[in-house]
């Protein structure tokens, strides 16, 4: 069979035509574009408008320059005035755009995997929190993970005040257990070390990832770019010693690879060349959750003695919550969990699951935890509500809704509101 020689335009042309048969059969649905019967105040078509708001991604508040088209959210930009992003994004905001229009979210509620209604939950629910009320809402759970909301924990508090009896449980996949018991071995009480980066002559990782999922990472970004250019002939030097390879690694001038065994045995007698060079030079050692308590407390302790460029403020997350294993003690009657999917994530939920006999799962998925639950509820985006979050230092921000609900989903705040009412239905 002789050779056909194909160049590059006949490659193009081959390429379009099978675009084009690729999509014949996917028409998007027909939709009506009219003139606005009332022009809203200040909306030019073409002249976008921008929004300043906040998304929490883990565990704190990240500041977000919302785009908005004719109504329609279409692009998410860094606030720089806000600490937790000082005018950057992390992939979870420029993701959060597609999040929003995703056409895989839930968009109904659903009973035992069958299309059910709000009407028919809210009864199911009021039927729940009657029974509950007699012994002052013992058997009551709810399931949450990273919290940096003060009005959601505000929530929580009143419902507590309300019921007593009720328990409030915990559960991230990205938790900061580690750092949290080392600071209380170390102060006393629960505190979140803030680094000023950009003021370390010398940075020591031990296995702190505080470029790629730290909750304040946008900001030492920031800070860590500064750091980094020449001042006076000088500028920061960074030391990781890590178990993974990870972006901070990738940026260290010096990176060794170590077992979290060894880096902790490390701390107890560290390089002298590395220690050194802390000591002359403002060092800073920052230490990843991987680490256990004990060294966490020992990196407090050796940051203090170099008089290392940090400070040390409660953390953002004000709910008190028991650990997700404590579902296992005594009876729970009714179980709400706020988002996450802990039967994927979690060890034995599915366990813990089985014997509670109403649970719902506030979700933008129907994922697998919605399909172990009684209920399953659409939960709104970020976008489509009102809130509030606050940054890793602590800074408040205001949680603004761009567009209504897509699905008629229902917020954190809409589910708990319910669950503050007096338990009759209507």
């Amino acid at each position: 069979m002789p050779s056909v020689k194909l160049t590059r335009r006949d490659f193009l042309k081959l390429s379009a035509a099978s675009a084009a048969l690729a999509s014949a059969g996917c028409t998007p649905p027909a939709e009506r574009i009219v003139p606005y019967a009332h022009q809203p105040e200040n909306e030019l078509p073409g002249v976008p408008r921008f929004y300043a708001s906040a998304a929490s991604f883990l565990g704190a508040a990240e500041g977000l320059l919302v785009e908005s088209n004719t109504g329609r959210p279409t692009k998410v930009e860094g606030n720089p005035a806000h600490p937790g992003s000082t005018g950057s994004t992390s992939v979870h905001g420029q993701a959060s755009v597609l999040q929003l229009w995703d056409p895989d979210r839930s968009k109904a509620p659903r009973k035992r995997g069958q299309p059910a209604t709000r009407a028919e939950f809210e009864r199911d629910l009021n039927d729940a929190l009657s029974r509950l009320e007699a012994r002052r809402g013992q058997g009551l759970r709810i399931l949450l993970g990273a919290c940096d909301s003060p009005t959601l924990a505000a929530q929580l508090t009143a419902l507590k005040q309300r019921l007593p009896g009720a328990r409030v449980h915990r559960w991230d996949p990205l938790h900061r257990d580690g750092s949290h018991e080392g600071a209380r071995l170390a102060f006393g009480q629960v505190l979140e070390p803030i680094a000023r980066i950009e003021e370390a002559g010398a940075i020591l990782s031990l296995d702190s990832r505080f470029l790629d999922d730290h909750p304040f990472r946008l900001n030492y970004a920031r800070q860590f770019a500064a750091a980094r250019t020449p001042r006076d002939g000088r500028m920061v030097r960074l030391y990781a010693l890590e178990s993974a390879p990870s972006l901070t690694g990738a940026m260290a001038d010096h990176r060794y690879a170590m077992r979290v065994s060894e880096i902790e045995a490390w701390l107890l007698h560290p390089n002298e060349k590395i220690w050194r060079d802390l000591q002359q030079n403002r060092g800073l050692i920052l230490a990843g959750e991987s680490l256990s308590p004990a060294a966490h407390a020992l990196v407090h302790r050796l940051n203090a003695e170099l008089r290392a460029p940090v400070s040390y403020i409660p953390p953002v997350d004000e709910v008190k919550a028991e650990p997700l294993e404590a579902l296992a003690e005594g009876p729970t009657e009714l179980l709400i969990i706020l988002g996450g999917n802990p039967a994927y994530d979690a060890l034995d939920f599915r366990g813990l699951l089985a014997h509670v006999p109403l649970s719902v799962h506030l979700s933008l998925y129907d994922d697998e935890t919605s399909a172990l639950t009684t209920w399953h509820l659409p939960a709104t985006h970020f976008m489509e509500h009102w809130s509030d979050a606050r940054a890793f230092d602590g800074t408040a921000g205001i949680v603004q809704p761009l567009i209504a609900p897509l699905y008629g989903g229902i917020s954190p705040h809409e589910l708990l509101a319910l669950l503050l009412r007096d338990g009759r239905s209507g």
